[in-house]
């Protein structure tokens, strides 16, 4: 955690020290871009979520960006169980889904460019923004009747203090009224450091990569496994493969 910690402030002192000490480029073409990608981080399966960026140039080495980040996160003590008689899966233990929106607004400077339709653009970044927490509670079918010749099923939220206990857990289910029924949102605050890689382009189209760490702080803690506490501060290294174009 403490190399995580010192690279995140490594990357953001080294933005702002390019920004105090590079020099325009009158090379670096003026574009504006869109890009849309898929979000790998350590906070989430395999699979972390999606992200959507505009970006416009304010000189010929800085861009300005506005970004969306949609994201789920998990427990790192999250394990898929089964049922022994069904076989079907569930997470023991797990109270709530935690899905993270993020929208930010960024600075972006340019380190190093590429020849038109061809090489590599690195850009430096930094962004914030708020954090909006969105909590959905995790429905399981659970046998509340503990007479082995007969089943009560009953359809709820996990609870530790209802005795749930993991082996008399059915299935995962949805609530009857909705996916997101009974959720709830906590507000925080993000911030993202990264370093953006550009690979060649083919006229107006671009692809690449985007690696760094993603910080939040949300008001108050939040809940995702009740036997493993719960936690207000969240940080990630991710890395989003993405693909757009620009004008």
């Amino acid at each position: 955690m403490r190399k995580t910690v010192f690279l995140f402030w490594s990357l953001l002192i080294s933005l702002f020290a390019f920004e105090l000490t590079a020099q325009n480029d009158s090379s670096t073409p003026l574009y504006n871009e869109f890009n849309f990608g898929v979000n790998f981080n350590t906070l989430a399966g395999f699979l972390g979520g999606f992200d959507f960026r505009y970006a416009h140039a304010v000189s010929n080495s800085s861009y300005r960006s506005y970004s969306l980040n949609l994201t789920q996160i998990r427990h790192p003590k999250e394990i898929r169980g089964h049922n022994e008689i069904n076989g079907r899966s569930f997470i023991p233990g797990k109270s709530n889904y935690l899905f993270m929106i993020r929208p930010q607004y960024g600075w972006e400077k340019v380190a190093f460019v590429k020849r038109e339709e061809q090489g590599v653009q690195m850009h430096l970044t930094t962004s914030v923004g708020p954090t909006f927490g969105l909590v959905v509670p995790y429905v399981i079918a659970y046998d509340a009747d503990p007479s082995p010749s007969r089943k009560q099923i009953v359809i709820g939220q996990y609870d530790p203090d209802k005795v749930h206990s993991f082996t008399d857990i059915v299935e995962r289910q949805t609530s009857s009224k909705g996916f997101f029924s009974g959720s709830s949102i906590v507000y925080g605050a993000s911030v993202k450091s990264s370093i953006i890689l550009e690979m060649s382009s083919y006229k107006k189209n671009v692809a690449g990569f985007e690696i760094g760490i993603m910080a939040d702080g949300m008001i108050k803690p939040i809940e995702i496994m009740p036997l493993a506490g719960k936690k207000q501060y969240f940080l990630s290294t991710f890395l989003t493969i993405f693909y757009g174009w620009r004008n």
